[in-house]
């Protein structure tokens, strides 16, 4: 990871997409040393780390406790965003626990997940995944609805 960030511009920043251990095969529970080891390791990006990004599994519907049980061991010294990969977990409650703990909901672009634009921190994370119909490429008129909401949120 020093090598990394070393390598890289003294602007540029890492996003780094948490581990699937977490995520997939614990599905966020009892996983306070896995996330411990994993942010103590990725912090050696420093300050080039911008954030990490939680993306749960397209199987894992909505547990409100155990997303809150999972970002309470976060370390609130970087910044987190999760990415719901099932449509249950996009209601107001789910936000709710989000904001609590100034976490992004990340805002997607793909044909599998509706678009929520629900901001839940004080900053945005943005995915494009891709449109089926453009072939994972973006034209100007897909894009030109995601340029408002992000001018809106410097604004």
């Amino acid at each position: 990871m020093r090598a990394w960030r070393d390598s890289v511009a003294v602007d540029f920043a890492f996003a780094v997409k948490g581990s699937r251990f977490i995520t997939h095969f614990r599905r966020l529970a009892d996983v306070g040393e896995s996330v411990s080891t994993f942010c103590d390791r990725v912090a050696l990006l420093a300050d080039r780390l911008h954030l990490v990004l939680w993306q749960l599994p397209a199987g894992m519907t909505i547990d409100l406790p155990l997303l809150d049980t999972f970002l309470g061991v976060l370390p609130t010294t970087t910044r987190h965003a999760v990415e719901f990969r099932d449509a249950s977990w996009l209601v107001e409650e789910a936000f709710e626990v989000l904001s609590a703990h100034n976490v992004a909901h990340v805002h997607v672009s793909s044909d599998v997940m509706p678009i929520d634009l629900t901001t839940t921190a004080d900053f945005v994370y943005v995915r494009f995944h891709g449109l089926a119909g453009y072939h994972g490429e973006y034209v100007s008129r897909p894009l030109e609805p995601w340029a408002d909401f992000l001018r809106a949120q410097v604004e």
